[in-house]
């Protein structure tokens, strides 16, 4: 008995769960503007947090002339 609740303890457990996110994902986080001149602009952001895994997400800038 003793012998077989050291090999269960011992064991492996793999589980895998799928989740489908039905909403866009969150929006970029810590995002950096730098380089600004009259034509250009360097942008930096970090990814949102939780991404649907195996989904390509991309962002569309626009920019509008004052």
């Amino acid at each position: 008995m003793k012998r077989e609740a050291m090999r269960k303890l011992f064991e492996t457990v793999t589980a895998l769960h799928h989740i489908r996110l039905t909403d866009p994902p969150e929006c970029p986080r810590n995002l950096s503007v730098s380089h600004a001149t009259a034509d250009s602009v360097l942008l930096r952001w970090c990814p949102p947090l939780y991404l649907d895994e195996g989904k390509r997400y991309w962002y569309t800038l626009t920019y509008k002339p004052r």
